[in-house]
């Protein structure tokens, strides 16, 4: 999608929000105007893709992106953005369930790139926090970090099967570094996530309704559109936050949602089923 067709997206998403309806505006006195500027929001993320997939050299290859937008982004770097126990040492060392797990990063020391933060992790994951408050991870097809135990017999591109632990606690430890570090400091936030280049691309991915142990996890379906997107508002726990997060990526694929994986019995992502 173009920054017009996520302006449309999220601007719907605010609309839903402030309560908008279609009345005449003489009869919406009460509605409260918008809490930011979503146009600005929508070409940032546009932005931020691009600039990451430029950085990372990701150019044939399905790239799939979590976004965590603030509501009312800062106009100036918060305190502590750039120390060690602050959000630059929040970016080194982010949430995990255990020791070489599938983290947002590998412990790296974040770089400046101009006032953002930046994280380069082996080349196959990114992670990107600008003064504002928007926050973007992203991971690539082209590496083996989504495929995780998928043996590639050879160097053809063609789809790649996603493995669902993988997806889950990578998704579940996005929302977890949003509720540990970010909301207390910026407030309320909305997610993006959205696919590039999800069918066009050389290299692609699939998704299965089995899990990496059932059988047939290799034989996924692709994705219905080639950059499928979905916003998410931030609800109380990061745990229903990455569930609806994975949801929503379900349903770019065309799957039940009752196939989820590593849940509770409430919409909920189980993190200690992650860890089992």
């Amino acid at each position: 999608r173009r920054a017009g067709e996520l302006w449309t997206l999220l601007n719907e998403g605010q609309q839903r929000r402030n309560g908008a309806t279609s009345e005449p505006a003489d009869q919406k006195q009460t509605a409260q105007p918008p809490i930011a500027n979503i146009d600005d929001v929508a070409a940032k993320v546009e932005g931020n893709i691009s600039h990451i997939e430029q950085y990372m050299g990701w150019t044939d290859a399905t790239t799939l992106v979590l976004a965590a937008v603030p509501v009312n982004p800062a106009v100036r770097p918060p305190e502590k953005f750039y120390a060690r126990d602050g959000l630059w040492g929040a970016m080194q060392k982010p949430p995990a369930i255990r020791d070489a797990g599938f983290t947002l990063t590998w412990n790296e020391e974040p770089q400046r790139d101009r006032q953002a933060l930046i994280v380069n992790a082996g080349r196959e994951r990114c992670l990107r926090l600008d003064t504002d408050g928007t926050l973007v991870a992203a991971t690539n097809a082209s590496s083996e970090f989504l495929s995780w135990t998928y043996q590639r017999r050879d160097n053809t591109p063609g789809p790649l099967p996603i493995n669902q632990h993988v997806l889950t606690e990578y998704t579940y430890l996005f929302a977890r570094f949003v509720h540990d570090h970010l909301k207390a400091v910026y407030g309320a936030y909305e997610y993006v996530l959205c696919l590039q280049g999800a069918t066009a691309r050389p290299w692609t991915i699939s998704l299965s309704s089995s899990g990496p142990r059932g059988i047939g996890w290799r034989d996924g379906r692709p994705a219905t559109d080639d950059n499928p997107i979905a916003i998410v508002a931030l609800g109380s726990d990061a745990e229903h936050d990455a569930y609806q997060l994975i949801a929503a990526f379900y349903d770019m694929f065309s799957i039940d949602r009752r196939h989820i994986q590593f849940t509770g019995d409430d919409d909920a992502i189980n993190p200690a089923a992650l860890s089992a």
